[in-house]
């Protein structure tokens, strides 16, 4: 079969269907969806409680310096455990693909595996991301939406920095336009589900998410950890869909003949 053919039979890459992948995902493989979720969220959680204690010790006594530190860092912690995360689901994601089990732990050795690539990966995407943004905003959009599967490749395809970084822009090519309304969709989603719950949470006990920072209380800690839990729940199992998703439109890939690897 000629690489013309091969092409006209690959699936497109539909929105709606790595949506309802997305979800199929939460529904089928809740304990490693949820357990990782809840694990990746912990670190920026407890980043918020720590903070003022830092940012004292630091002696930073400006509020815009204390906004822009702990909101860097804060980014920056998320962003390398929304990437681990990332890493460590699609082995879930690949299994349902399979229609076979992977329990939380699995899922969780194949990231802890490559975790100094992921590690990598976070570090030098997040600053090329920020690099971006700072520059006009545009090419920042773009490189996250190019890059919006690297910790997926990394994991799934064992690949190196580079290689990964140049895989995600492969897959992605020809369709940022709906890359991008995906992440609208999602974001827009995202949002109104963190507003209601976080509501939903004052309502309850009388405090929101800035009653993680000081002065801690056990109740919002746990009541905010479980709400941001399921948004990064979402985050992951999407990412982990649209990478299965473009995997299949580009015909199968490297993914077929790496994703054993996990397992050996």
């Amino acid at each position: 079969m000629d690489n013309g053919s091969a092409a006209e039979l690959a699936p497109s890459f539909e929105i709606a269907t790595v949506l309802g992948d997305t979800f199929g995902l939460m529904r089928d493989r809740p304990i490693a969806v949820f357990g990782v979720a809840l694990l990746i969220s912990l670190p920026t959680r407890l980043w918020l409680i720590v903070l003022p204690t830092l940012a004292a010790q630091l002696n930073i006594t400006s509020y815009a310096v204390g906004f822009a530190f702990g909101g860097i860092t804060s980014g920056l912690i998320a962003g390398i455990m929304q990437v681990f995360g990332q890493g460590a689901l699609i082995t879930a994601a690949r299994a349902r693909n399979e229609e076979r089990k992977a329990g939380f732990l699995e899922t969780l050795s194949a990231a802890i595996r490559r975790a100094p690539m992921l590690l990598s990966i976070a570090l030098i995407g997040n600053f090329g991301i920020m690099l971006g943004l700072i520059c006009l905003i545009i090419p920042g959009i773009m490189l996250s939406l190019m890059w919006s599967v690297a910790g997926p490749v990394a994991v799934a395809e064992g690949t190196g920095v580079v290689e990964t970084f140049r895989r995600s822009q492969a897959l992605t090519d020809n369709i940022l336009a709906r890359l991008f309304g995906l992440m609208l969709i999602s974001g827009a989603g995202g949002g109104a589900y963190s507003w209601i719950a976080h509501r939903i949470g004052e309502a309850l006990f009388g405090v929101g998410a800035k009653g993680l920072v000081y002065p801690f209380s056990p109740a919002p800690f746990f009541v905010v950890s479980m709400i941001d839990s399921v948004r990064t729940a979402f985050d992951l199992a999407l990412f982990c869909s649209l990478y299965i998703a473009l995997v299949r439109r580009d015909g199968g890939g490297p993914m077929y003949q790496h994703l054993n690897r996990i397992f050996e």
